[in-house]
């Protein structure tokens, strides 16, 4: 199995100008949410933050879908501490929120959310995967871009690798 986890991250000082400040908490949580409620809020929170990742979207935009996906994972995981929520508790941030959390960590729902919206700002197409690995429920979320050839393209930054997934 590849590695997950705690990892060094990058300071990202420079990309600060590219996020606005977040006002207050916004930070949505509930408690014992199911799976439809945490994918409904996700979707909800992609379409009404793109302005947060609007400008950032501009920087990683490369010359083909699979560099700008590798692009954007990169920039995630360089940037961004992973911390899993508490169990019963799911907190989906907006993006500009999860860039001021970055070194405290945000958790599988809140990269989907941040690359869910770099994604819509590029207009490249993608749908959000949901995995469990040993208990009954799902316990993992991530996006991941469908090509115009059908190709898919993982964009998991928990994983230590580009276009990778644990199997589920």
């Amino acid at each position: 199995m590849i590695a997950t986890g705690k990892r060094a991250i990058q300071d990202g000082k420079q990309y600060d100008h590219l996020f606005d400040r977040p006002k207050g908490k916004n930070i949505q949580k509930k408690k014992e949410a199911g799976v439809s409620d945490t994918v409904s809020l996700m979707k909800s929170v992609i379409r009404k933050t793109r302005l947060d990742t609007l400008k950032i979207a501009k920087v990683l935009k490369r010359s083909s879908v699979r560099k700008t996906c590798k692009a954007i994972w990169e920039f995630c995981f360089n940037h961004f501490q992973y911390t899993k929520d508490a169990d019963g508790i799911e907190q989906v941030r907006r993006p500009s929120r999860s860039w001021a959390d970055r070194t405290a960590g945000i958790d599988c729902d809140c990269f989907t959310v941040l690359i869910g919206s770099i994604l819509s700002n590029l207009e490249i197409p993608f749908v959000i995967r949901l995995a469990r690995y040993t208990r009954s429920q799902f316990e993992h979320v991530y996006p991941v871009v469908i090509t115009k050839q059908g190709e898919e393209i993982i964009i998991d930054c928990v994983v230590h690798a580009f276009d990778y997934q644990v199997n589920y």
